[in-house]
């Protein structure tokens, strides 16, 4: 028809967009290959630079084109300076003009009109305006392109240009910022950009923060732009208070904001340092807990401010140390019981008997790992006498930390134990904070889980367990479980995460009262055996403190494996009946010392070869399982040849 615009079909529109898709493709395909050539040829030019900023503009997370780019503005600048510095002796030896000799740099290119796609950067609501110093998006290969034309002349051929450092690297700025326009949170332009302000003579680091708080009110959360922040405060003149006052002004724009909340981490303990809690001093530190309180009791759903609690409360961190020494006469082992895990291939261990220094067998006391924090020295046969008296101390290294602790070995007495955690102190604290601050706190929090209802107390009831496990794990044990219990029915989807948290804290009280009660000396006497059944407990923890234990009963549980249970290396009977087991692990075929091993009404549906390796297990219970439906009993005495009983039904 007459005056009608023709319109293709949606067959022909569908058929052009494929065309078009083939087409970038292929220039895609096709950049990308000239640049691994060229930068594999050591071809670091000019044109490296134009392939790499045509690339760069239309996809800014590659990280490998970004550092071929560096790479090459490495080489030039290197050359420049190395021209540089010819002339500048050609000068001194030579009667010509300074002028004569050195070519000039040329100043205000003109952008080229087919760079990238900067249409759609320009067009974007939500891009960055470059800085005047940055207007320029001219590439520094194209730069050294139209110098060497202006140098040239007809009876001349063009000589190389010679930039400065910063002439090289300005324009890199002005790249960056249309990169960023295309993605705003892209890893590899911000990390380009923190490289060339790192490498420029003159950086303008104001422009720097001007254009990071234009990103900010863009997207307050891009926490790539907060990192760059930081990086230009530390370098600049800027004080930390500024910072400080900046992070406040979007906290309380959004106390969700967790990047704002994060920087101010950083920041504070460098203008406030102390001793209390995160390494604030005190009054500055009871500022800051007013102020997270007051963004938890004003949204208690988010968890960005409990976050930040938890980090002024201060890591538990500590020194190594010797937990626990044990002796055994009659098997001439002794067994180091650490307050933290340990890598026996970075560290070392020693040990002396009656002053002596022995060279003597270290290991783990978990077979599968070199990680641990019991170990297990076998000292030479007959080093401890039968019946007589010994001094041994054990010394160990490990990451430029070292904890010695020494025992003494009765006469006549078959184990020697000892260990430094004082009663009163919490083996287990996990925050570093003191106790009258810990119990504000917490006073706090009870008081917000009363006033919410139990849908929008999940951090609080976390934070919570966290103050009461410091406080006393002992005495807040019921109130712990309780808290837990809630947890798992307001975030049904981390039950699994509650419960296995659960069962740590419950084992962890445990072990607190057994150590708080007993006398070093006399802690093994009264404590070989523990009873935790019907605990619901879904894991096993902390049984590296007992290492003198000789019967753990953990039946009527919830325990789907035995791990946990390989560290119990003097263990005689375990029973773990009405659990949910489905296989008699690695954790109990390293039990050298195992004759009962209880596993009635469980799932265990074979047994296999790694029942060769209980050297003196002499009762066997497997009733209640669906392997003692097979007929496996004469596979397990053949494989178990201390075995005298098999229960299986």
């Amino acid at each position: 028809m007459h005056g009608r615009v023709k319109v293709k079909t949606p067959a022909e529109q569908a058929e052009a967009r494929k065309a078009e898709r083939l087409k970038k493709s292929k220039w895609y395909t096709t950049t990308v290959e000239q640049i691994f050539t060229k930068r594999d040829s050591s071809e670091l030019d000019g044109d490296l630079l134009r392939l790499t900023e045509e690339l760069l503009r239309v996809n800014p997370d590659f990280a490998t084109v970004w550092n071929a780019r560096r790479k090459t503005l490495n080489h030039l600048i290197a050359k420049d300076r190395q021209a540089s510095q010819a002339a500048a002796s050609d000068c001194t030896d030579s009667p010509v003009p300074v002028s004569d000799t050195i070519i000039s740099p040329p100043t205000g290119e003109a952008a080229p009109s087919d760079m990238g796609n900067s249409s759609n950067c320009q067009a974007s609501s939500d891009a960055v305006t470059p800085t005047p110093s940055e207007q320029s998006p001219v590439s520094t290969g194209t730069a050294e392109a139209a110098a060497c034309a202006e140098a040239a002349t007809d009876d001349e051929p063009a000589a190389p240009a010679t930039l400065t450092n910063d002439e090289r690297l300005l324009p890199e700025l002005a790249l960056t910022v249309a990169c960023l326009m295309v993605n705003p949170k892209s890893y590899g332009v911000w990390h380009h950009r923190t490289w060339v302000m790192d490498h420029l003579d003159n950086p303008r680091w104001g422009q720097e923060i001007d254009l990071c708080s234009k990103a900010l009110s863009k997207d307050s959360r891009n926490f790539h732009c907060w990192d760059y922040r930081r990086f230009v405060s530390m370098r600049s003149t800027r004080p930390a208070t500024d910072e400080v006052a900046f992070s406040t002004e979007k906290i309380k724009a959004s106390y969700s904001n967790y990047s704002a909340w994060h920087n101010r981490s950083r920041l504070l303990p460098q203008i406030f340092p102390g001793s209390v809690g995160c390494g604030l001093n005190k009054e500055k530190m009871n500022e800051e807990l007013e102020f997270a309180k007051n963004a938890m009791y004003t949204d208690p759903v988010d968890q960005s401010a409990f976050f930040y609690h938890r980090w002024l409360l201060g890591r538990g961190e500590c020194q190594l140390g010797v937990r626990c020494l044990f002796v055994c006469r009659q098997s001439q082992q002794v067994v180091v019981v650490l307050n933290k895990p340990m890598n026996l291939l970075s560290g070392s261990a020693c040990i002396e008997v009656d002053a002596e220094y022995e060279i003597a067998a270290w290991r783990t006391a978990d077979p599968s790992s070199q990680v641990s924090t019991v170990l297990v020295c076998q000292l030479p046969t007959g080093l401890l006498s039968s019946s007589g008296s010994h001094m041994l101390t054990v010394e160990v290294t490990f990451r430029n930390e070292s904890a010695a602790q020494l025992v003494h070995l009765d006469t006549d007495m078959p184990y020697a134990c000892t260990h430094v955690v004082p009663a009163s102190y919490n083996m287990f604290s996990s925050l570093a904070a003191p106790v009258d601050i810990l119990q504000q706190e917490l006073d706090s929090l009870v008081e917000l889980l009363a006033i919410n209802d139990e849908e929008g107390s999940k951090w609080a009831l976390l934070t919570a367990v966290l103050l009461l496990q410091t406080l006393d794990p002992v005495a807040h044990r019921d109130q712990v479980r309780s808290y837990f219990a809630a947890l798992q029915r307001i975030d049904s989807m981390r039950s699994g995460y509650y419960r296995d948290l659960s069962s740590r804290y419950y084992l962890q009280s445990v072990a607190q009262h057994v150590w708080q009660q007993q006398d070093p000396q006399q802690l093994w006497r009264c404590n070989q055996q523990l009873d935790v059944s019907n605990q619901s407990l879904y894991s096993l923890f902390h049984l590296d403190s007992y290492p003198w234990l000789h019967q753990l009963n953990i039946s009527g549980n919830k325990l789907t494996s035995l791990n946990g249970c390989q560290v119990l290396i003097f263990l005689q009977e375990l029973i773990a009946d009405d659990n949910q087991i489905t296989d008699i692990g690695y954790e109990v075929a390293s039990l050298k010392c195992l004759s009962h091993l209880s596993l009635r009404n469980n799932g265990i549906v074979s047994v296999d070869e790694r029942m060769k390796h209980f050297p003196r297990l002499q009762r066997l219970c497997l009733a209640g399982n669906p392997v003692a439906k097979d007929d496996c009993m004469a596979a397990i005495f053949s494989m178990v040849s201390s075995l005298e009983q098999l229960e299986l039904e």
